[in-house]
Formats: structure tokens, sequence, C-alpha cells
């Protein structure tokens, strides 16, 4: 599986970070150990949630959309304020008309189904 994964710095309010590896325990002791010259001056991070895929270039699309403009729209509105709340967050279908991306068929959170949780509480064995 491919994660990509979104962390937020306990220690400076606002610095995050989006990433894509295949070992998340792994890759977040990497950026608390400071191994990344990207995370390592505001660590230490927490994880905040991730999205599995099975193919490594839909993940790689994932993570390129939400590092773009639009795609940190979605991540603020659907991903890390959804995050704040304790309140379970459910995903459901969306369907986006563009060929030229490689990920066609993505996902929204809505509060009434309960499809795929976004906020996973324990990491992948």
């Amino acid at each position: 599986m491919h994660y990509v994964y979104l962390l937020e710095s306990e220690v400076f309010v606002g610095q995050r970070y989006i990433g894509l590896t295949t070992d998340l325990r792994q890759r977040l002791r990497d950026h608390n150990a400071g191994k990344s010259s990207h995370t390592s001056k505001y660590g230490p991070w927490r994880l905040v949630t991730y999205v599995a895929f099975s193919d490594i270039e839909n993940a790689r699309a994932f993570e390129r959309y939400l590092k773009s403009g639009s795609g940190h729209a979605f991540a603020k509105k659907r991903l890390w304020s959804s995050m704040a709340t304790d309140r379970p967050v459910s995903f459901a279908p969306l369907y986006f008309p563009c060929s030229s991306r490689s990920w066609i068929t993505f996902a929204r959170p809505t509060r009434r189904s309960s499809i795929m949780p976004t906020r996973l509480l324990s990491l992948p064995a």
C-alpha cells in the first residue's frame, strides 16, 4: 500500500506537511528524528490523517493535487479542519470528469454515510 499522509507540527502552529510513503510508522519516525530537510526545523510532528492507495500512480497524483492551489483549499476544508473535531467523518464517492488526471474517482467527506473513515486511530500494521 502507498499512503499520502498529512502531518502537523506539535510546536510550530500552522506548520504542515504532506507526503507519500509505503511505511507510515517509519516515515513519521524519520520526520521526528530530523532526517527530512523539509521538516527537520519544525518537529516534533503528529500524524493528522492518511489516505491509502493500492498503486503508486494514484498516490502520487493525489499528493500532487493536495500540494496544488485547489488541493490546498480542498485539504483545508475537508482534511485539516475536519480532523479538529472528534466527530467521525466519512467519505462518499465523487467523480471528477477530467480525463487528464490519473485519479478519476475521488472521495469527499460527508456526515451521512459511513463508507470509509478519514480519521484512522491506529496506523496500519
